[in-house]
């Protein structure tokens, strides 16, 4: 059950990114994946815009270093 969900939330995913994208309008995209009208595909365009922010928030690469706390990473001491 688990893959059937992961496959179906992975094809909702591009339909919602088509729908983003406003290459197409709803309805042909609805047409194309066989699915019923924008009743669906309207909610998940508004859900992907609304949490694209998200993913791209908060800290990301390495952490800095605090000189104070590790004096053996400070600068300078490398031998």
């Amino acid at each position: 059950m688990k893959e059937t969900a992961d496959v179906y939330s992975a094809q909702k995913a591009k339909i919602a990114i088509a729908a983003v994208k406003s290459i197409k309008t709803i309805n042909e995209i609805t047409q194309e994946h066989s699915i019923r009208p924008s009743r669906r595909v309207s909610p998940w365009k508004k859900d992907l815009s609304a949490k694209t922010g998200s993913l791209l928030e908060g800290k990301r690469g390495p952490k800095p270093i605090n000189v104070q706390s590790d004096p053996e990473h400070s600068p300078g001491l490398d031998t």
